[in-house]
């Protein structure tokens, strides 16, 4: 919550703003930390499996791995590199800073994908 939410940064003076501020950022974070655990327990395990299938498509393609074969590790490590981690070869795992900034990128990507078709419609009607 303090490294990837950046809590104290947002200043909230009163107990109601930062209550709505949690009711939206804390289940991201558990979902992040949920993500984490199941690439540390079960790597091998397809991502299609835990993740929504959209989710998966744009991560796939944004690391050039097939969909269907996509490993839960290696959709956590592409969700890091999207955020800056570079995964080189004595890099130790990626950090909450980084996957933050890549998992939010990727939501990004996502609201994107649920808006274009309404976009397409508009415009033709």
């Amino acid at each position: 919550m303090k490294t990837g939410c950046g809590i104290e940064k947002r200043r909230l003076h009163d107990d109601a703003s930062l209550t709505r501020l949690l009711g939206i950022l804390a289940p991201m974070a558990v979902r992040l930390l949920e993500l984490r655990e199941i690439a540390r327990r079960t790597p091998a395990r397809l991502a299609m499996e835990v993740l929504r299938p959209e989710c998966v498509q744009i991560v796939a393609r944004l690391a050039d791995l097939p969909v269907e074969a996509l490993t839960v590790e290696q959709f956590w490590r592409a969700v890091a590199q999207q955020g800056g981690y570079l995964g080189r070869r004595r890099d130790g795992p990626p950090g909450w800073q980084t996957l933050w900034r890549g998992w939010l990128y990727i939501q990004t990507l996502l609201e994107g994908v649920h808006l274009a078709p309404l976009l397409l419609l508009s415009k033709s009607g």
